[in-house]
């Protein structure tokens, strides 16, 4: 077992620990939560929404992923490191996203405390540390797969 897609991640994780990437990584899921409170006209309610919508797309973003891995294997490696660090990349947002939401809580991440500059500190790196955990299981999905075909 070559571990390629935990070392994949854990470059990106540590790529990620560079401070902008944890702050840039909430634009876009903040700008989403403002649509849906503008849509709503209730703050606590679009947050609750939008980590669902985080967790959601979590998942299905990761069983794609898996899924497909047989295609993906068939690329070059210079390829398949790409493409795994825009996914990385997707799945860190999400992630990072999550973890602000739930460790802040939706009353707080509306209202705003001191807090939630602390918050988005750690929860960087929280993401990171599932970056990494998310390529030693895909490698062994593709141990699994790799066995099968023996």
């Amino acid at each position: 077992m070559t571990f390629q897609f935990t070392k994949y991640s854990l470059v990106n994780a540590l790529l990620s620990l560079i401070p902008i990437f944890p702050i840039w990584t909430l634009f876009p899921i903040i700008g989403i939560e403002s649509g849906i409170e503008n849509y709503t006209g209730d703050c606590i309610l679009s947050y609750k929404i939008t980590l669902g919508i985080c967790m959601l797309l979590i998942a299905v973003s990761i069983i794609v992923y898996l899924f497909s891995i047989k295609k993906i294997l068939l690329k070059e490696p210079k390829v398949i490191k790409r493409n795994f660090r825009w996914f990385s990349l997707l799945i860190y947002t999400f992630i990072n996203c999550s973890g602000l939401i739930i460790i802040l809580g939706p009353y707080l991440a509306c209202n705003g405390s001191s807090m939630s500059i602390m918050v988005c500190i750690f929860s960087g790196p929280i993401a990171s540390v599932v970056l990494i955990i998310l390529g030693l299981l895909i490698d062994l999905k593709v141990k699994q797969i790799s066995s099968n075909k023996l």
